[in-house]
């Protein structure tokens, strides 16, 4: 399934040098076959949920280790959700701009 994290690591820093925190966090998401969007208020990828769970795993233990006091994650899935009957549920993604994909 396709899913979209978006993440913020604690603490804020004001301008300047962006904290290890967030870089080891970025570094962790390419070695893993990701392509992050590292915006001023956290940082959003999307993946195939094989790839991107366990990614998210290493992401935050690598963000604690590196000094990030708080994560706070959203988890979002992106396609279609199949019920045990067989029926398909929809799930209603927007993208950031509010239109819906």
């Amino acid at each position: 399934m396709r899913v979209r994290a978006e993440f913020t690591t604690e603490p804020f820093v004001g301008e300047g040098e962006v904290p290890a925190h967030v870089t080891h966090s970025a570094a962790l998401l390419t070695e893993a076959g990701l392509d992050a969007d590292l915006g001023p208020f956290g940082t959003s990828v999307e993946g195939d949920d094989r790839v991107l769970l366990p990614a998210l795993t290493n992401v935050f233990a690598a963000a604690l280790a590196a000094g990030a006091t708080r994560v706070t994650l959203q988890l979002e899935r992106l396609d279609g959700v199949e019920l045990l009957d067989g029926r398909e549920a929809r799930t209603t993604a927007t993208n950031h701009d509010g239109a819906t994909p």
